[in-house]
C-alpha cells in the first residue's frame, strides 16, 4: 500500500476504537433507534409503567466498533404525547446468535 501525505494525516485523526460521527440516515442507525425505542417501551411496561414511545427524529449519531458496533444516539421521541429528547446507546452484534441489537442505556435528556 502506498501512503500519500493526505491519507496518512487522515488516518492520524482517527482514534482506533474511538467514537465517530455517523449519518442519521445510516440504515444501522435507523434500525438501532427504532430498536432503542421499542426496548425502552418494553422495559417500562415490564416495570408496570406502560407508555407509548414513538420515534420522531434522530438528531445525532455516533458509532464505535467494539466487537460489533455501538451506536450512541440522540433521539427526539414522543412519550404518551409529550415530546422529549433521549440519549440511547445500543450495541449491534449481528454476527452473534440471538437478537441483533442489545440495549446499553437510555436517558431522558430533557422535557420539551
Amino acid at each position: 500500500m502506498v501512503w500519500t501525505r493526505w491519507e496518512s494525516s487522515k488516518q492520524a485523526d482517527a482514534i482506533p476504537g474511538g467514537k465517530g460521527d455517523i449519518s442519521v440516515k445510516n440504515p444501522g442507525v435507523i434500525e438501532g433507534a427504532n430498536f432503542a425505542c421499542t426496548a425502552e417501551q418494553d422495559g417500562l411496561k415490564s416495570q408496570g409503567h406502560p407508555q407509548v414511545i414513538t420515534l420522531v427524529a434522530i438528531t445525532a449519531a455516533k458509532s464505535q466498533v467494539v466487537a460489533g458496533v455501538s451506536y450512541s444516539l440522540t433521539l427526539d421521541v414522543r412519550v404518551d404525547g409529550q415530546d422529549q429528547t433521549a440519549d440511547a446507546v445500543v450495541w449491534d452484534g449481528a454476527w452473534q446468535k440471538g437478537p441483533k441489537f442489545k440495549p446499553t442505556s437510555w436517558t431522558f435528556a430533557d422535557k420539551k
